[in-house]
């Protein structure tokens, strides 16, 4: 017994006299291994859960469905959903009677399915209002910032493990990608093009014309290589140029 004692002492000595690089890395793994727990909550389940290939979250029977982490939300359409939630006949419940049944996650787009503990009545609330065409919804929003900041999906990824908020796959991703990608090109294309008018215009007011009346514009011009070249060697496969 006193022995044991000893070596419990001993090893406890031990333990403190850690140096500082040994408690550095030992901090970075549990801080990793804290990162990888949130993560997976995320992305798990419940027991009583189960994940079909839709995205849906549906309760086994007799078990009720526990929505967990953090969403992203259109706090105006939410409220516009709530406030004008009819009440429900002829027990005149509404929505503070409901219970979530199941959840369907889109990436970030998230329909709740509620249903009423009196009537069995069942309502949709969503996150984000998918028919409105003249705005980005989350997904694409949230891809159209990573692009706008130089990130990627890795970033997203860490940044949604740490808000413990559920987070589209890589392949979703991309597909909002390019997406976004083709609204960015031609967004720029049109501004471009009244640029170009706007040119032409005051152009002609300062009559810089020729004889057929066509304006002439001042065009500065840059370009450069993936290498430095020093005038000798053209020979970079890809490159980049500027016109202002």
């Amino acid at each position: 017994m006193g022995n044991a004692t000893k070596r419990e002492k001993e090893g406890a000595r031990g333990a403190q006299k850690l140096s500082s690089k040994r408690k550095s890395r030992r901090n970075i793994a549990l801080r990793m291994q804290a990162k990888e727990h949130a993560r997976m909550a995320v992305t798990e389940d419940d027991n009583s859960q189960l994940r079909e290939g839709n995205g849906e979250l549906r309760k086994e029977e007799g078990s009720t469905c526990t929505v967990t982490g953090r969403r992203m939300f259109n706090v105006n359409f939410l409220f516009k959903q709530i406030l004008n939630g009819e009440r429900h006949k002829p027990f005149d419940c509404s929505i503070i009677d409901m219970t979530v049944e199941s959840e369907r996650r889109n990436g970030l787009l998230s329909t709740f399915v509620l249903k009423c503990k009196f009537c069995s009545i069942t309502q949709k609330l969503f996150n984000e209002n998918i028919e409105d065409t003249n705005k980005f919804h989350v997904n694409s929003a949230i891809t159209l910032a990573a692009i706008s900041t130089g990130i990627g999906y890795s970033q997203i990824e860490e940044v949604a493990a740490g808000l413990n908020m559920p987070i589209m796959s890589d392949k979703t991703y991309e597909k909002y990608h390019e997406k976004v990608a083709v609204a960015i090109c031609q967004t720029a294309w049109d501004i471009m093009e009244k640029a170009g008018k706007k040119e032409a215009e005051l152009a002609r007011q300062l009559g810089e014309v020729d004889r057929n009346n066509i304006p002439y514009i001042t065009v500065v011009t840059d370009g450069a290589w993936s290498k430095r070249s020093y005038n000798v060697n053209y020979d970079a496969k890809s490159g980049v140029v500027l016109v202002d």
